[in-house]
């Protein structure tokens, strides 16, 4: 969508379709796509360092949509426009490239599958950038269920978190990566670390509550979250329409005809 915005074409290409299941790798079916003069590729792969290497090997700009068990950008990206629109995140009008956060750092607790998350991980790296606190807080049941990462300080997760934080970002249980290792029900895993109503009045009146999707309703999540003042889920989903739009046309070097159509400031 951020890319029919912008007046692009598309076109999708996975790879149960290609001729990776009859054999060609990876390098060969980049070299393959990038004859066919896209003008931008926006990969997702289960390969870390897939996007690098597809940019080195097709010279034409790359954005990641998501890599292996660690890096999902543009989600991270996304989730600090939510935060920064209501709590500044940096200061505004700052374009250095070391972006200044603001005199007060805000705190951001991660809760739930963070051992197979893209997105706490991504997230910390761009936080803990910006000068921001980052509490990574992992419940006793999903402890062993996943790579651990030596750039990331990981926590048990405690009700008494959750009024220490800004924002509070739950993730979901990724079954798909931990089948097998983790023993209970999805009502037990609510009661264990899940957002419910118990613990909804925990959180601070003026924090924020946030889940990058798809959320487990009755999991990490109760239905109740929804209706909460507090939770920028939806917003997550336009704020991701937007940034992306932004991302798509700085890559192209459209980002001054982005402006120009929005009626922005150069």
């Amino acid at each position: 969508i951020a890319a029919k915005t912008l007046g692009s074409d598309t076109v999708l290409f996975t790879s149960a379709d290609s001729s990776i299941q009859k054999g060609e790798n990876f390098d060969d079916t980049a070299l393959t796509l990038a004859a066919m003069r896209p003008a931008l590729f926006v990969i997702r792969h289960s390969m870390e360092g897939a996007a690098d290497r597809l940019e080195t090997l097709a010279g034409i700009p790359v954005v990641s949509g998501g890599e292996g068990r660690f890096q999902h950008p543009t989600q991270a990206l996304l989730d600090a426009f939510t935060v920064h629109l209501e709590k500044p995140l940096w200061k505004n009008g700052e374009t250095s490239a070391e972006i200044a956060p603001p005199d007060k750092p805000l705190h951001l607790a991660i809760i739930g599958d963070v051992l197979n998350s893209r997105v706490a991980r991504s997230n910390y790296e761009l936080w803990t950038r910006l000068g921001h606190k980052v509490t990574l807080a992992v419940p006793p049941s999903l402890i062993n269920a996943g790579e651990s990462s030596a750039e990331m300080a990981l926590g048990d997760f405690s009700d008494e978190l959750l009024p220490t934080a800004d924002v509070v970002m739950m993730l979901r249980i990724q079954r798909e990566r931990i089948a097998g290792s983790v023993n209970k029900t999805d009502g037990e895993l609510n009661e264990e670390f899940g957002l419910n109503v118990r613990r909804l009045k925990m959180i601070r009146d003026d924090a924020l509550i946030m889940h990058p999707g798809p959320a487990n309703v009755g999991v990490e999540i109760s239905s109740e979250v929804y209706d909460d003042p507090r939770c920028r889920i939806r917003q997550q989903v336009t704020m991701g329409l937007a940034v992306r739009i932004a991302l798509l046309a700085f890559s192209l070097d459209g980002l001054q005809e982005l402006k120009a159509t929005l009626g922005l400031p150069g």
